[in-house]
């Protein structure tokens, strides 16, 4: 059975530099979750190996999940990249349902199977990336042009937009941007048109930002402008 596994495994297709910078995040990302779970060790020694032991839940489901992929073809993926994306759109759109949509933190950005929490963005920043390289790979020839090249941005940038506005996700909106934008620039769109939908989003940023009191004390808080370190800057001054 494991030498049937392995066969399907498409190893040639893994970026070896992309796997283990992503490996090293995980660890990196490991000892600062366990560093900055110290605290609560001290307080509730019950709590602390129950987040730990979920964590580790986590990476394991991960590490499958990474597996299943690399069994998948990508021709297969990139077939049904289009579909995925629009769920994603439209999981991330159920957050606002009664009794789906769950609030956390002042932000209903959660929804609720069950019991099982999920948050739509995540799935969202995963499919943003499979919608836009199967469209630039379906207008390859064509990309070049104003017309095509913001058509695709826009279907990849526009739904994403509206739903992180009304969640008032402004974080996951401006990665999603860039990671349009940065495979964009692998492509064969013309640089001239990729930096004006650079400017145009920086632009509704900017907008959003100034109209937007605590989306702008959050980023005075990281610039450190704020000097309130008992208050919206506590987290940053003790990182």
């Amino acid at each position: 059975m494991l030498k049937n596994i392995y066969k399907k495994l498409d190893l040639n297709n893994v970026n070896k530099s992309i796997f283990f910078t992503t490996f090293i995040i995980i660890i990196v990302g490991a000892v600062a979750f366990f560093s900055a779970s110290l605290g609560i060790l001290n307080r509730n020694e019950i709590k602390f190996y129950g987040m730990i032991e979920s964590q580790m839940y986590a990476y394991l489901i991960g590490l499958v999940l990474c597996f299943i992929v690399f069994c998948i073809p990508l021709i297969f993926i990139n077939k049904i990249s289009p579909y995925i994306y629009i769920i994603s759109i439209c999981l991330t759109f159920l957050v606002f349902l009664p009794g789906l949509g769950m609030s956390h933190g002042g932000s209903v950005r959660w929804i609720n199977f069950f019991g099982f929490s999920l948050q739509p963005a995540e799935i969202l920043k995963i499919s943003t990336i499979l919608f836009t390289s199967w469209y630039l790979k379906k207008y390859d020839q064509h990309i070049y042009t104003f017309k095509y090249a913001i058509t695709g941005f826009l279907l990849a940038v526009l739904p994403v937009s509206l739903s992180m506005f009304l969640q008032k996700d402004l974080g996951t909106l401006l990665i999603v941007s860039f990671i349009t934008v940065i495979i964009f620039l692998n492509s064969k769109a013309r640089l001239k048109h990729v930096f004006t939908f650079m400017g145009v989003a920086l632009l509704i940023s900017a907008l959003y930002i100034s109209f937007n009191g605590y989306v702008k004390n959050r980023i005075y808080d990281y610039m450190g402008l704020n000097g309130n370190s008992k208050g919206i800057s506590y987290q940053n001054d003790q990182a």
